[in-house]
């Protein structure tokens, strides 16, 4: 199996396992019926990391507060001041667990809608029983027994309950309004003596209430069963409630802030690289984007919590591992996780910052050409050239927003290295003046065409094209080279380039390719230019050696001396003519053709 099918196989594999997680929340904790498309839309934004998306999915918001909560302990285990565990284990027999060297504490995780009227906790919401021992309460405490049945699936602890501090836990985003329930919420120590539970205490009452499970036989009643919850649970009602806490932890949105904001602490005060100048992170601190380390470690945490996510996501995905340890998470590896996804977040946003730095370098490129063209431009080139200006502009911004952001670093590294990359084009002061030079020289070639096109695809150079009525189109590409090499070396390196251009190789017609700053300035011979009849126009050209390349038959070479030239007559007193004449027309297809 190839290694694109195998994981396109494990992708379908960890959308149905957590579709079918999804449905299995929504049978035991939703009344309402939620269509398959919902639920796949929930699985979609996780898969995405964009839980943010959910928006209006109200009714499943709990089923990602039970992954929110267990990223509140994984997180919370990084800080040893306030925790003693080195493990969490997610979704062990009920919800979560946290285990240490000589505690644990059992956290389930219930939830209530949040848009929902009556929101608060009552002690009856915790002690209702359907068909058995299955209150809130029930299944909490009775993962005590099924922990000393099942310590095979934790990573070699071999201490029981009786060696083990044990503690337990609600954790919701419920708050609790009743009275019985405030002496619960308020045992942070999980360590209430018999005497803190007064007589009659509702959920102890609740927890001692005998169950009688009806026996039938033949569809008929035959008799009933009594089952006791300290029969069940050797320890008894008394030791679970003075080990019990019930703990608010918000609402959905303010829990993922509570996290970010522990991740963004963390991260700030732990792996902050120091003295190193020349760090990601001090180059980060040094931009006027972020106002002190606060915004930048919020940006970090916010990609680090959704990278989480994703990650215990695909860990727990199905109930049938058949390897349970991925069912653990320790601090070790929780530690390594945060370091190198912090190293990436930093990297993306720097990446993200140079992108927003490029994208403007061309938006001030496009103005300061536009305000040239108002302001020194022959009076009847100025729609015409603006036109043409405005429809580069628009073009790039269209690609970028049709699903390839990068087009812009995609087009300078073809204008300036011959290469298609998405990576930022490292840039020097006079970069700029290049590309707003490359730009106009671009806008005056597709000045003659009243149809366009930039050419966006995966080739090394630069293609535009520009088509008159019926004819075919003519292509051309442009290379900068920045005054870094010769005309010949430039045209070497081109033809190079486009022998491994499979896009290249695959254009039959003749292009025209335009070379822009070589480092030795070429001459351009007045007495073949077709426009010096229609222009007349005096030049003082220094003479230069020629050089002889051997090029492709379907590459046509052009010194761009020829276009700056055009740009001098054109914008001439004497021009009375757009480049929507049809004489100027002939003439540029004639110069192209030399």
């Amino acid at each position: 199996m190839g290694v694109e099918v195998q994981l396109e196989v494990e992708t379908e594999d960890l959308e149905q396992g957590l579709l079918d997680k999804v449905k299995s929340y929504c049978h035991q904790n939703i009344e309402e019926t939620l269509s398959e498309d919902v639920m796949k839309q929930v699985v979609k934004c996780l898969l995405q990391e964009n839980p943010d998306d959910l928006g209006g999915l109200t009714a499943l918001r709990g089923f990602v507060y039970q992954y929110y909560v267990a990223m509140h302990y994984m997180v919370e285990m990084l800080y040893k001041e306030n925790a003693w565990w080195t493990e969490v284990i997610f979704e062990f027999l009920d919800d979560v667990a946290l285990l240490g060297k000589d505690k644990i504490r059992f956290v389930q995780v219930k939830t209530v809608r949040e848009d929902g009227q009556d929101r608060h906790l009552k002690p009856s919401k915790l002690s209702k029983r359907e068909s058995g021992l299955d209150s809130w309460l029930d299944t909490l405490f009775l993962n005590l027994p099924h922990y000393e049945n099942r310590q095979k699936y934790i990573n070699s602890h071999d201490s029981t309950s009786n060696e083990l501090c044990v503690q337990f836990e609600i954790a919701t985003n419920a708050p609790y309004d009743n009275k019985s329930l405030k002496l619960y919420a308020q045992n942070t120590s999980y360590q209430l003596s018999k005497s803190g539970i007064p007589e009659g205490d509702s959920l102890k009452t609740s927890l001692l209430k005998v169950y009688k499970k009806t026996i039938k036989e033949d569809g008929k009643v035959i008799g009933h069963q009594d089952i006791y919850f300290n029969n069940l649970v050797k320890q008894g009602a008394d030791w679970c409630l003075e080990r019990f806490h019930l703990k608010h932890l918000g609402f959905m949105d303010n829990l993922k802030e509570k996290i970010i904001g522990k991740i963004s602490d963390y991260c700030k005060i732990n792996l902050t690289l120091h003295d190193n100048d020349n760090s990601i992170e001090s180059k980060l601190k040094s931009t006027n984007l972020f106002f002190g380390d606060g915004l930048l470690y919020d940006y970090v945490a916010r990609k680090i919590f959704n990278k989480l996510l994703l990650r215990i996501i695909q860990r727990t995905h199905r109930d049938d591992l058949p390897n349970k340890h991925l069912l653990v998470f320790n601090k070790n590896e929780m530690e390594g996780w945060i370091m190198d996804w912090k190293q990436s977040a930093l990297m993306e946003i720097q990446r993200d910052i140079e992108h927003t730095v490029q994208r403007e370098q061309f938006s001030n490129c496009f103005k300061e050409l536009k305000e040239e063209i108002a302001t020194s431009w022959n009076l009847i080139l100025k729609d015409d050239l603006m036109g043409t200006l405005t429809w580069m502009y628009d073009a790039l911004e269209r690609e970028a927003s049709n699903g390839n952001p990068y087009v812009y670093e995609q087009f300078l590294n073809r204008l300036f290295h011959l290469n298609n990359s998405n990576i930022p084009s490292k840039q020097t002061l006079k970069d700029a003046i290049y590309l707003k030079e490359s730009l106009k020289y671009m806008m005056v070639c597709l000045a003659f065409y009243p149809d366009r096109n930039f050419l966006f695809s995966n080739a090394q150079l630069l293609f535009k094209q520009g088509k008159q009525g019926e004819e075919a189109w003519n292509i051309f590409t442009l290379y900068n080279a920045r005054e870094k090499e010769t005309y010949a070396q430039a045209l070497r390196r081109i033809i190079d380039r486009s022998k491994d251009c499979l896009f290249t190789q695959s254009l039959k017609h003749t292009y025209y390719c335009f070379v822009t700053h070589e480092e030795k300035k070429s001459s351009f011979s007045e007495g073949t230019n077709p426009f010096a009849t229609l222009i007349p126009i005096t030049h003082n050209h220094e003479d230069s050696e020629i050089d002889i390349v051997r090029q492709s038959e379907n590459i046509k070479f052009q010194k761009v001396d020829i276009l700056d030239d055009i740009i001098k007559r054109f914008n001439s007193s004497s021009n009375n003519r757009s480049f929507k004449d049809q004489e100027y027309r002939a003439a540029w297809h004639k110069l192209l053709n030399q």
